[in-house]
């Protein structure tokens, strides 16, 4: 059906803009109209290999739309959302007013001092500390 070939098509540029990671990146205000990044995060973003760029843009769009099935609260107003790939890369961020902050992204292995990170930088970014 046509219906069906849309929803087929959409999917597929979806896709591509994943792939096109500098534009995506560069336009990531209008990508993630949501979203807002604090600078550290965008260096670790960035650092990402192509495989895991595009795992974590996925992640980030599930945040964006509010789908957080793999999101865990850590407490504090801070929240890990979880990506069962390669070494559990992770992406932490708490919610203020109508948009995420994403405070910071890592793996499974450095998951205790992330977490304290971003407690500590959700604290300063809400102005407590």
């Amino acid at each position: 059906s046509s219906h069906a070939q849309s929803i087929y098509e959409r999917h597929l540029e979806s896709l591509r803009k994943l792939e096109d990671r500098d534009a995506l990146w560069n336009e990531r205000e209008e990508a993630y109209n949501n979203i807002k990044f604090l600078p550290q995060v965008e260096e670790q973003i960035e650092a990402l290999d192509s495989i895991a760029w595009t795992r974590v843009a996925r992640a980030l769009g599930s945040i964006q739309t509010g789908s957080m099935m793999n999101a865990k609260g850590l407490g504090g107003g801070v929240s890990e959302f979880r990506l069962h790939f390669g070494p559990g890369y992770r992406v932490y961020f708490g919610q203020y007013e109508d948009y995420f902050v994403i405070l910071r992204c890592g793996t499974k292995n450095g998951q205790s001092q992330d977490i304290l990170a971003a407690r500590n930088l959700w604290q300063n970014y809400r102005g407590g500390g």
